[in-house]
């Protein structure tokens, strides 16, 4: 019989990943199961929650925080699953999902990874399809090309926004949300990058997957909602450099090589001073928001 791997890195996480252990245990399909929890938020964090639902559960506390990447690579240490499912704990699962996406990757040897329809919560469907980021990505983004044209093939091409999410078909970068992915694949590709602290590191996986001739599936039959943010939302400022400092890498790493490294300065630039607009837009958003607040 199959094992299925549920690999879930926590911070801050105790009022969703109870809804996320539980969409686990009513998973439907001939499988056996096994839930690995990392929790890198040592003061508050899931262990009670997670125990009192899933008594097996294995739930790893760290210490510290030393990023979501490695808390990945360390619950994969620790899998036993010819499957992986990678999962945020802001997800609940279908009770089909699993044993519909192992369906995929059983039809065809060459599938790595196939991915859920995500959902947000009130049903609708979210942008969880993304293809893989170039240099040319870069400046549509940044100077406003992607947003005057955002189902353009070429300015849009990246957040994809005309693919339709209906469609069963062969994706370069879903949302890593909710990721199942083979086992053996990892084995032969190598663990995650840890140079990604939390931002683009599913970006890079499915890139190295693509790399290595292998193909990852979305598959809309099989659903899952998602609270889009979960902890994150809870973060400062700081995410944004961290995304943004994760663009350069992943474009320093796959995109801007060879010749194309004397564009690496100019993406830094770039990317630097978005990074620092974005922090004082959304700290002066922050304030009239708090000065809103007081006068009421």
């Amino acid at each position: 019989m199959k094992r299925v791997s549920y690999l879930l890195v926590a911070y801050k996480s105790n009022d969703v990943i109870g809804d996320a252990i539980k969409s686990i245990q009513l998973q439907a399909g001939e499988f056996e199961r096994e839930i690995i929890i990392i929790d890198n938020f040592a003061s508050e964090n899931c262990h009670d929650v997670v125990i009192a639902l899933a008594p097996d559960a294995n739930v790893i506390i760290n210490s510290h925080n030393d990023g979501f990447t490695r808390g990945v690579n360390q619950a994969t240490s620790l899998a036993t699953g010819e499957y992986l499912f990678y999962l945020n704990p802001d997800v609940q699962l279908s009770p089909d999902c699993t044993r519909l996406l192992i369906n995929e990757l059983e039809s065809d040897s060459q599938l790595a990874a196939a991915a859920p329809q995500l959902l947000n919560q009130d049903g609708s469907v979210q942008t969880s399809v993304r293809n893989f980021p170039t240099f040319a990505t870069l400046i549509y983004e940044h100077f406003g090309l992607a947003r005057l044209f955002p189902r353009s093939h070429s300015f849009g091409r990246w957040k994809n926004r005309y693919f339709d999410h209906q469609s069963r078909t062969f994706v370069a970068q879903p949302m890593a949300s909710a990721f199942l992915v083979r086992h053996d694949i990892l084995d032969r590709i190598g663990a995650w990058d840890e140079r990604f602290f939390i931002f683009f590191s599913d970006v890079d996986i499915c890139r190295r997957i693509y790399d290595a001739g292998c193909r990852i599936m979305f598959a809309p039959n099989a659903k899952a909602h998602h609270g889009l943010g979960g902890s994150t939302r809870k973060e400062g400022s700081w995410l944004i450099y961290d995304s943004h400092r994760g663009f350069y890498r992943y474009l320093a790493k796959h995109e801007l090589r060879g010749f194309r490294i004397l564009l690496r300065p100019l993406a830094a630039i770039i990317l630097s001073v978005s990074a620092v607009l974005r922090v004082i837009y959304r700290e002066a958003v922050s304030a009239v928001t708090s000065m809103h607040s007081a006068a009421l």
